[in-house]
């Protein structure tokens, strides 16, 4: 990760903190960003019927949509 684009995008002061907090350590940022915030929204849109809208939504598979449904209910 370059900290030049890292300071263009969230700014130098945040930057700073980022680096106080975390230099020298590997820091891994998904692509999903905030999973659980969107599956606790398929969760609250699901009702049963609708895994392949959701799925195209979310852009998932319908297997993945299932599986965090059955996952919120253990």
């Amino acid at each position: 990760m370059q900290m030049c684009r890292v300071a263009e995008i969230i700014g130098k002061e945040n930057t700073q903190k980022l680096i106080l907090e975390f230099g020298g350590t590997i820091l891994y940022i998904p692509k999903e960003g905030f999973k659980s915030e969107r599956d606790q929204k398929i969760i609250a849109e699901y009702d049963g019927y609708n895994a392949k809208k959701l799925a195209k939504k979310y852009a998932l598979c319908e297997k993945q949509i299932k599986n965090i449904v059955e996952r919120s209910k253990k």
